[in-house]
């Protein structure tokens, strides 16, 4: 009895001191993995900040070589007036009609825009691929800036939108 009592005593304050220390590694070892855990959190938060902190430079970057780049495209393609110089190119316009209708003797030819029948006076050479743009795109496209394909025969008030980007020529 009283030895018997004893003998289970000792058991149960063992297996309390068994399961105490059982306890006190799984909340250690649950502490270890948290701090882990947040320690791979800290570093994921450094690494997206980094990267956007990238992506916020490149788009910087990008801004500026945009506005560069329109302020390139400003001075190549602005507006136009060249309605006074398309008169004096009557060469260009005969030899265009020629190309385009055979012949630089009639008297009425049709406009190209609009398909009105007009007096050959009526009627100047525009020119598609603009003068102050760069050579290189006329020669990517074997186009002569002056050559009748890069003409175009149309009436006064088309031209002068035409050279104001208030309409465009496009192709097929």
């Amino acid at each position: 009895t009283a030895l018997q009592q004893e003998k289970v005593l000792l058991m149960q304050q063992q297996a309390t001191s068994t399961t105490a220390d059982i306890l006190v590694k799984l909340q250690q070892e649950m502490l270890a993995e948290q701090q882990h855990q947040r320690a791979m959190l800290k570093e994921q938060h450094a690494k997206q900040h980094e990267m956007l902190a990238e992506q916020q430079h490149q788009r910087a970057m990008l801004e500026e070589q945009q506005s560069m780049i329109q302020g390139v495209m400003l001075d190549l393609y602005h507006p136009t007036s060249s309605l006074a110089s398309s008169r004096a190119l009557k060469s260009y316009r005969d030899n265009a009609l020629v190309f385009y209708y055979g012949s630089n003797s009639e008297t009425v030819y049709k406009c190209m825009v609009t398909g009105t029948e007009c007096s050959k006076e009526a009627l100047v050479a525009g020119h598609i691929h603009r003068q102050q743009w760069p050579k290189s795109m006329l020669a990517r496209f074997n186009i002569g800036l002056h050559k009748p394909e890069n003409i175009i025969i149309m009436q006064p008030q088309l031209e002068k939108a035409f050279d104001k980007w208030q309409c465009v020529a496009r192709g097929p």
